[in-house]
């Protein structure tokens, strides 16, 4: 009898283990899903539009138009909602980019359509912890991030420390005093470019700052997007592309061009992870923002 009592007050003390686990668990995830909410608590609503215009004499069919929505969530923004004047297919990829998809039946000679949409974001008051997915992926060379090249090596040799997040830094302001700004440059050059031309616009800097950065080891991902303070309509002239360090669990932001290191953060709105390796079938490339099915069609931003 008292061999059965002890065997039950070991279950007992089991089973009350277990509860107070589960109990600890609860409040943790309901603390860290808290958290998580306080820190995206800035509201903002962003507009822009598109005008797609036939510059031919012929009807054009069957007209597609590709374009980016905002990240769906990074460490900074989360998107809530996403509308627009026309009706449209929601693509995503692994990296959280999200495409837009429009199919307009017709254009009829020398005509437009106007494409008008409006996102709403919270932005977050400090960075939010986001699970890093694949380590390998943003350590590896692509298209335009030379990371293994002689002279990317030679050049990510001076950064030298224990602290990654000094040396991300000193690697940032390297860039920044070292490659000269040409002005916006139509086509992406790349990291090797810049760094023996000396010159470059954002994308350049973001690209050869992202290189040298994982060539030490250190996963880094391109961004293409805006940095606006406050609600506003977007305009094509102030795109931009900076790069985001994976630092203390968090994506953080890096601009090189304008020697910025994890500074007002949540001022940069992410429409896009940027790399040659994409997952899926999402239309615009490397630092596009928009693509259309018919070369005989012209497409501006408003």
């Amino acid at each position: 009898m008292l061999k059965n009592n002890a065997i039950k007050n070991i279950i007992l003390k089991y089973e009350t283990s277990i509860v107070l686990s589960l109990v600890v668990l609860s409040i943790l995830v309901v603390l860290l899903s808290n958290d998580e909410q306080d820190s995206y608590s800035i509201e903002r609503k962003f507009r822009y539009s598109f005008t797609l215009q036939n510059k031919t004499n012929q009807l054009l069919n069957n007209v597609d138009f590709w374009v980016y929505a905002p990240v769906k969530q990074t460490s900074n923004q989360k998107l809530m909602d996403i509308t627009a004047s026309l009706d449209f297919k929601l693509n995503n990829d692994g990296l959280g980019n999200q495409v837009l998809h429009f199919k307009i039946p017709y254009l009829a000679p020398y005509a437009s359509k106007v494409i008008s949409l409006e996102s709403t974001l919270l932005l977050s008051t400090k960075p939010v912890n986001q699970k890093l997915i694949s380590k390998e992926r943003f350590l590896q060379q692509e298209k335009y991030v030379e990371v293994n090249h002689p002279k990317i090596t030679e050049v990510a040799k001076q950064f030298q420390n224990k602290n990654i997040a000094l040396m991300a830094r000193s690697t940032m302001e390297w860039v920044n005093k070292n490659i000269k700004y040409a002005g916006y440059i139509e086509d992406d050059r790349g990291a090797l470019y810049s760094l023996k031309t000396r010159t470059g616009d954002c994308t350049e800097y973001m690209y050869l700052y992202t290189a040298l950065m994982r060539n030490k080891g250190i996963p880094v991902r391109n961004i293409g997007g805006y940095v606006y303070s406050e609600n506003k309509v977007l305009k094509a002239e102030d795109f931009h592309n900076w790069s985001e360090i994976y630092l203390d669990g968090k994506w953080q932001v890096v601009d090189p061009q304008n020697g910025k290191f994890l500074d007002n953060q949540n001022d940069y709105i992410a429409f896009r992870v940027i790399t040659d390796k994409m997952d899926g079938t999402l239309a615009p490339s490397n630092t596009q923002r928009f693509a259309v099915s018919h070369a005989n069609i012209a497409v501006q931003m408003n």
